[in-house]
């Protein structure tokens, strides 16, 4: 089954929402979405919950950098 971008998008924000208000141990977040990274450090700041972000190498190197000099990469 094929899903749209936007449906998946949405899980996604549903699911981190979910992880970061009722998990205690660390999430990591598998992406380069930086809307999402933004989300994960905004849901950090409200609820304390630890975590990182997981990117591949190769792809997008920059960002990694800048998200390196901030996150847990």
């Amino acid at each position: 089954m094929c899903q749209s971008r936007e449906r998946v998008d949405e899980a996604t924000r549903e699911h981190l929402c979910y992880m970061l208000r009722a998990f205690e141990d660390s999430v990591a977040l598998g992406g380069h979405d930086p809307d999402l990274v933004t989300l994960a450090a905004d849901l950090h700041a409200t609820h304390g919950t630890p975590y990182e972000v997981q990117m591949l190498m190769g792809v997008r190197t920059g960002a990694q950098r800048d998200l390196a000099a901030h996150h847990d990469v």
